[in-house]
């Protein structure tokens, strides 16, 4: 494949020096779940948006059935469906082992992303569990999470890189949200940095 390069001549002919290819990186990563603060804010943002949206369509709808009488969700409501969704969430942790295998590629074309074939399964698993219990926050966040279970983002696509060193992790960013977050062994953590900064658009700079 193309490194993208280009042959540029100068006035005597001679081809001008090409910069050297970036090396492809391949790692594979063991993500833990209950300890990781990653895993409770995205969802946290899963659960907020599910219960918006279901209170939404709930108000909305019986308005439409009946404007004056409209229909809103008792307060309690969020603390049951919380409490259904601490208990799928500790079910999977248990499941998995309180760790998530990932594997990842970072490579001429982008970064790329695998879950492992357990996770695939756990995480269909959730997305049944909180689906059959009436768990919108439970499905959905068992549903994102097959979403992603594999992708890739193009270069092109990254638009900023959120580095947090402690953890070793980095949240690839397209135009408004976190694609993917890189979680990165010790031993290869400044290679990995540097070969993402230096595949970034110049416009991501």
């Amino acid at each position: 494949m193309s490194d993208g390069t280009e042959t540029v001549h100068g006035m005597s002919g001679a081809p001008a020096p090409q910069a050297p290819a970036q090396p492809d990186l391949a790692w594979a990563a063991r993500i833990p779940l209950i300890n990781n603060r990653f895993i409770w804010w995205d969802f946290l943002k899963v659960s907020v948006i599910s219960m918006a949206l279901l209170w939404t369509v709930v108000f909305v709808g019986s308005l439409i059935a009946d404007a004056s009488d409209p229909v809103l969700l008792p307060w309690q409501f969020p603390l049951l469906i919380g409490g259904i969704f601490g208990v799928c969430f500790f079910l999977a942790c248990l499941i998995m082992g309180n760790g998530y295998n990932a594997r990842f590629l970072i490579d001429a074309d982008g970064v790329h992303w695998e879950s492992g074939s357990k996770e695939k399964a756990t995480n269909r698993a959730v997305f049944i569990i909180g689906a059959l219990a009436g768990s919108t926050s439970a499905a959905g966040a068992g549903l994102l999470a097959a979403s992603e279970e594999s992708g890739s983002i193009p270069w092109s696509r990254i638009r900023r890189l959120n580095v947090h060193p402690g953890p070793r992790v980095v949240s690839v960013r397209n135009g408004w949200r976190v694609v993917v977050r890189l979680y990165i062994p010790a031993e290869s953590w400044d290679l990995v940095v540097a070969r993402l900064r230096a595949g970034l658009p110049p416009s991501a700079r």
